[in-house]
């Protein structure tokens, strides 16, 4: 999967100006910060298990990203993670849900049937290229993408469900990603580890936090209403950090501290977007999600392709 930097091709400032330029409509000075894709390794967070893999329904792609099953034929995970023709010609995918790497680390084939691309991330494309830069544009929409499979998974993968509540700052989460650090021994590909990290979520404005202008203040109630931030591990230690394989990945609602150890739940509030990142370090300062549950267009548009059975109301 493509990792894309915007001092690649015409320097640190430069880039990031011209990035911020584009998607905030004005110049601001942005010296330091740029926004990439989400396609490595999560930096700051715990390896955890198969169990923990199939009790949330976070599965790994072999495209390169991750997901989150949530139905046994619906793969939820980001729009730019469901781009290459394998998503729209009924091909075939392979999914894994492992956690800790090993031996009998395995991958299951599944045949793509449709390919459901959020509607607004579309719109929001059209006028850039999203495809060689994906960003936070004006207007804003949920980087999302639902995968319909021909036919159910195998019995032995576990799935999420989506809570129709919405959720802004101070939510107990967690973030999961399969990144790309490690392979199984034997032929390529093979399933990366699962690696979580607990966290909080930030209010939009936070996104604004290190003096650059990366949401105009104007807009934040739009941004916020189609993304959430939590913190990276460059700006809060005790968090983690999105990178590129983390893409698609589900924002999971953790279990209420009050009743003990926190663990991830199956509840996904979102799903793993962008970061952005002081130039020079590919370590996050803020993590983006795409938000599911907005206004009301996004769950519109989710409830018009998914079963009952994906989303559970909470009291």
């Amino acid at each position: 999967m493509r990792r894309h930097r915007f001092d690649r091709a015409v320097g640190g400032w430069l880039a990031a100006a011209v990035l911020l330029a584009a998607f905030a409509g004005c110049a601001v000075d942005a010296a330091d910060e740029g926004i990439a894709e989400t396609d490595e390794a999560l930096i700051g967070g715990t390896e955890f298990s198969s169990v923990t893999a199939w009790q949330t329904g976070t599965i790994a792609l072999s495209t390169g990203c991750t997901g989150a099953l949530v139905s046994r034929r619906h793969i939820l995970t980001a729009a730019h993670c469901a781009q290459s023709p394998v998503y729209f010609f009924g091909g075939t995918i392979k999914i894994a849900q492992t956690g800790r790497q090993d031996a009998s680390a395995a991958w299951s084939d599944v045949k793509i049937n449709q390919t459901y691309i959020n509607p607004g991330w579309t719109a929001m494309c059209l006028t850039t290229s999203c495809s060689d830069a994906e960003t936070l544009l004006a207007p804003y929409a949920p980087d999302l993408a639902i995968v319909e499979l021909a036919a159910d998974v195998p019995f032995w993968f576990g799935t999420a469900v989506i809570p129709r509540a919405r959720f802004n700052s101070d939510a107990e989460v967690f973030l999961a990603g399969y990144g790309c650090e490690i392979s199984v021994p034997g032929p390529p590909p093979s399933p990366a580890r699962l690696k979580m990290v607990y966290t909080t979520t930030l209010a939009a404005s936070h996104i604004n936090d290190f003096g650059q202008q990366v949401v105009p203040p104007s807009l934040l109630w739009q941004f916020e209403n189609s993304d959430i931030v939590t913190p990276g591990k460059l700006a809060d230690a005790s968090s983690g950090s999105l990178c590129p394989g983390d893409s698609g990945g589900p924002l999971l609602l953790s279990s209420p501290r009050a009743n003990g150890p926190v663990y991830p739940t199956n509840m996904v509030i979102g799903v793993n977007a962008y970061y952005t990142f002081r130039a020079g370090s590919g370590v996050s300062r803020r993590n983006i999600h795409a938000r599911l549950n907005d206004s009301g267009v996004t769950l519109a548009w989710l409830t018009g392709i998914l079963p009952d059975s994906s989303f559970v109301f909470l009291q």
